[in-house]
């Protein structure tokens, strides 16, 4: 059973990878306004919220990968 325990967890951090790397590319291509008008600051904060989804995304992959039975 730990056998199928490892391998569903190396197939979740694999999505999570692929996951990943499709939302970076994709936040890497955003321009983000520099101006104080309500659209840009909230294009920043819409912005600031992905990043902050994207950095728990990163720490539940780290867990996953150091998660011991």
């Amino acid at each position: 059973m730990p056998e199928v325990d490892i391998l569903l967890r190396l197939d979740f951090v694999q999505e999570v990878d692929a996951f990943l790397g499709e939302i970076v590319q994709a936040q890497s291509e955003v321009e983000i306004p520099e101006g104080l008008d309500p659209q840009s600051v909230a294009i920043r904060l819409s912005q600031q919220q992905k990043e902050h989804a994207i950095k728990q995304v990163r720490d539940l992959r780290k867990l996953a990968i150091e998660l011991n039975w």
